[in-house]
């Protein structure tokens, strides 16, 4: 069996969505994942991000391409569901780096509010796909603080050509890590 891949609301969300590249790429990403073997890594803090109902509206931020592959993950079996802690002691270090640094308080909600992902992908195979790339330029402060978190790969489905690298089994791929 291939790796748990952590997949970011965003990539549910523009897979659903016409046009190229990146609803191209978060679709070819998530049919990757399926046909190559590998299993969704998802903890409640994803499971509530893609099904939390869009702006006013009664339909959930995943798309239906994304919700139709989810549900055929879960029929075969492929849904890896991770239990995460409240307040982990590597949240709260890493949060508290950034809250102890001037030039890093800043960006402390942002970390914050997409750390579940972190810690999700550190529980399971250390790989996330999401369209968010400021995050690992924050995440990257973080290098001689917490290095755990260094070992995480966040891969854009454009930028990372995630399909291609998910089709070549998702290797290790130095590049793809946060720091």
């Amino acid at each position: 069996m291939g790796y748990a891949i952590v997949v970011d609301a965003s990539v549910a969300r523009a897979a659903g969505e016409s046009g190229k590249p990146e609803p191209e790429a978060c679709r070819l990403a998530l049919l990757a994942i399926k046909n190559n073997n590998h299993r969704l890594a998802m903890s409640q803090q994803i499971r509530d991000e893609w099904m939390r109902a869009r702006s006013g509206r009664l339909v959930p931020y995943a798309s239906l391409f994304a919700l139709q592959w989810l549900t055929d993950m879960q029929r075969a079996g492929r849904v890896q569901m991770v239990k995460l802690a409240r307040s982990s002691q590597l949240r709260r270090r890493c949060l508290n780096a950034l809250t102890q640094n001037p030039h890093t308080q800043n960006l402390m909600s942002a970390v914050a509010k997409d750390f579940h992902l972190i810690e999700t992908a550190l529980k399971t195979d250390k790989r996330v796909l999401s369209l968010d790339q400021k995050i690992v330029g924050h995440l990257a402060h973080l290098k001689n603080t917490t290095g755990a978190i260094c070992a995480v790969m966040w891969v854009h489905p454009v930028i990372h050509q995630a399909s291609n690298w998910l089709d070549h089994g998702a290797p290790d791929t130095p590049a793809y890590h946060v720091c």
